[in-house]
């Protein structure tokens, strides 16, 4: 004996415990109280209240685009970025100047300790 299987459906109705579960669920989330009949005017396979739904078109709207008349601007490329080696290269820079700087003025000073003709010396000299 063979059974037949039907495909999964995204959007099968609930059966009856599911729907009276999610609606008691629903209910006791918001402080209301259950429901525990479903309504008789209702059918037996309506979703609860709380369920999300679908909802038509009423009539006389049209449907399709929204806004048929919208035309974005066409995308541009970016520019490429400037490459980092020239910053990391100027940095380098900055910091061996500011480094024979300080030296030199050491040095100046150095040379002022031992003399002060040494020292305007090498201030004639650096300058």
């Amino acid at each position: 004996m063979t059974s037949v299987s039907r495909p999964p459906a995204f959007f099968d109705l609930p059966d009856e415990e599911q729907a009276r579960e999610v609606t008691s669920l629903a209910q006791e989330a918001s402080g209301a109280a259950a429901i525990t009949e479903p309504t008789p005017d209702a059918p037996a396979n309506a979703l609860p209240p709380s369920a999300p739904a679908l909802l038509d078109l009423p009539e006389g709207m049209p449907g399709g685009r929204v806004d048929h008349q919208w035309t974005p601007d066409l995308l541009q490329p970016r520019p490429a970025p400037t490459a980092s080696l020239h910053p990391i290269a100027m940095g380098l820079v900055l910091l061996l100047l500011g480094w024979l700087v300080l030296s030199a003025l050491g040095f100046v000073g150095d040379q002022f300790a031992r003399s002060v003709t040494l020292g305007w010396a090498t201030v004639l000299v650096f300058s």
